[in-house]
Protein backbone atom coordinates (compact mmCIF):
# COMPACT_ATOMS: atom_id res chain seq x y z
CA UNK A 1 0.00 0.00 0.00
CA UNK A 2 1.29 3.42 -0.91
CA UNK A 3 0.23 6.29 1.31
CA UNK A 4 1.34 9.88 1.58
CA UNK A 5 1.32 11.68 4.92
CA UNK A 6 -0.69 14.89 4.45
CA UNK A 7 -1.31 16.23 7.96
CA UNK A 8 -0.48 15.85 11.62
CA UNK A 9 -3.45 16.29 13.97
CA UNK A 10 -2.83 17.73 17.42
CA UNK A 11 -5.64 17.32 19.95
CA UNK A 12 -6.09 20.34 22.19
CA UNK A 13 -8.40 22.07 24.65
CA UNK A 14 -7.94 25.37 22.81
CA UNK A 15 -7.90 25.20 19.00
CA UNK A 16 -7.63 28.98 18.36
CA UNK A 17 -4.70 29.30 20.79
CA UNK A 18 -2.62 26.59 19.11
CA UNK A 19 -3.52 27.77 15.60
CA UNK A 20 -2.30 31.26 16.50
CA UNK A 21 0.83 29.96 18.20
CA UNK A 22 1.94 27.79 15.26
CA UNK A 23 0.90 30.40 12.65
CA UNK A 24 3.11 32.98 14.33
CA UNK A 25 5.96 30.56 15.03
CA UNK A 26 6.13 29.27 11.46
CA UNK A 27 5.15 32.55 9.77
CA UNK A 28 2.36 30.68 8.01
CA UNK A 29 -0.32 32.86 6.49
CA UNK A 30 -2.50 30.14 5.02
CA UNK A 31 -4.87 28.59 7.55
CA UNK A 32 -8.52 28.18 8.41
CA UNK A 33 -10.68 27.47 11.45
CA UNK A 34 -14.24 26.14 11.54
CA UNK A 35 -17.03 28.39 12.85
CA UNK A 36 -17.36 26.31 16.04
CA UNK A 37 -13.58 26.59 16.66
CA UNK A 38 -13.28 22.82 17.06
CA UNK A 39 -11.10 22.23 13.99
CA UNK A 40 -8.38 24.32 12.39
CA UNK A 41 -5.67 23.64 9.89
CA UNK A 42 -2.38 25.34 9.16
CA UNK A 43 -1.47 24.78 5.53
CA UNK A 44 2.27 24.35 4.99
CA UNK A 45 4.23 23.45 1.83
CA UNK A 46 5.06 19.83 2.79
CA UNK A 47 2.44 18.86 5.39
CA UNK A 48 -0.49 20.44 7.18
CA UNK A 49 -0.83 20.73 10.94
CA UNK A 50 -4.41 20.36 12.10
CA UNK A 51 -5.83 21.13 15.55
CA UNK A 52 -8.82 19.17 16.84
CA UNK A 53 -10.81 20.10 19.93
CA UNK A 54 -10.73 17.34 22.56
CA UNK A 55 -10.98 16.82 26.27
CA UNK A 56 -7.53 15.50 27.01
CA UNK A 57 -6.35 13.13 29.67
CA UNK A 58 -2.65 13.87 29.58
CA UNK A 59 0.14 12.03 31.22
CA UNK A 60 3.48 13.62 32.00
CA UNK A 61 4.93 11.85 28.95
CA UNK A 62 4.83 13.33 25.50
CA UNK A 63 4.18 10.79 22.76
CA UNK A 64 5.22 12.84 19.75
CA UNK A 65 7.49 15.68 18.73
CA UNK A 66 7.17 17.93 15.70
CA UNK A 67 10.60 18.52 14.17
CA UNK A 68 11.24 21.46 11.84
CA UNK A 69 14.36 21.79 9.73
CA UNK A 70 16.49 24.92 9.91
CA UNK A 71 20.10 24.96 8.71
CA UNK A 72 21.14 27.80 11.07
CA UNK A 73 20.07 26.59 14.50
CA UNK A 74 21.84 29.30 16.55
CA UNK A 75 20.29 32.12 14.49
CA UNK A 76 16.90 30.41 14.58
CA UNK A 77 17.01 30.17 18.39
CA UNK A 78 18.13 33.80 18.73
CA UNK A 79 15.26 35.00 16.52
CA UNK A 80 12.74 33.03 18.58
CA UNK A 81 14.08 34.52 21.81
CA UNK A 82 13.77 38.05 20.35
CA UNK A 83 10.15 37.26 19.49
CA UNK A 84 9.39 36.24 23.08
CA UNK A 85 9.60 32.45 22.81
CA UNK A 86 11.51 30.41 25.39
CA UNK A 87 13.50 27.74 23.57
CA UNK A 88 15.70 25.28 25.42
CA UNK A 89 19.45 25.07 25.08
CA UNK A 90 21.11 23.88 21.88
CA UNK A 91 22.29 20.27 21.87
CA UNK A 92 25.17 19.30 19.58
CA UNK A 93 26.37 15.88 18.45
CA UNK A 94 28.94 16.04 15.68
CA UNK A 95 27.34 18.18 12.96
CA UNK A 96 23.83 17.69 14.35
CA UNK A 97 22.34 20.63 16.29
CA UNK A 98 18.86 20.99 17.74
CA UNK A 99 16.79 22.62 20.46
CA UNK A 100 13.29 22.13 21.80
CA UNK A 101 10.42 24.50 22.50
CA UNK A 102 7.01 23.85 24.09
CA UNK A 103 3.72 25.06 22.66
CA UNK A 104 0.97 26.34 25.00
CA UNK A 105 -0.33 22.77 25.49
CA UNK A 106 3.21 21.63 26.48
CA UNK A 107 3.73 19.65 23.25
CA UNK A 108 7.39 19.50 22.29
CA UNK A 109 8.58 21.17 19.09
CA UNK A 110 12.12 20.64 17.85
CA UNK A 111 14.19 22.78 15.50
CA UNK A 112 17.01 20.78 13.97
CA UNK A 113 19.60 20.96 11.21
CA UNK A 114 18.94 17.29 10.42
CA UNK A 115 17.25 16.95 7.03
Amino acid sequence: MKAELKRIIIFTYNVPLLLGFYSKLLKAGNSYINEDCKWAELILPNINIAFHSAKLKRSAEVNFKLAFYNKQIKKCREKLIKKGYKPGKIFTSGKLEFFNLNDPDKNVIQFTNRK
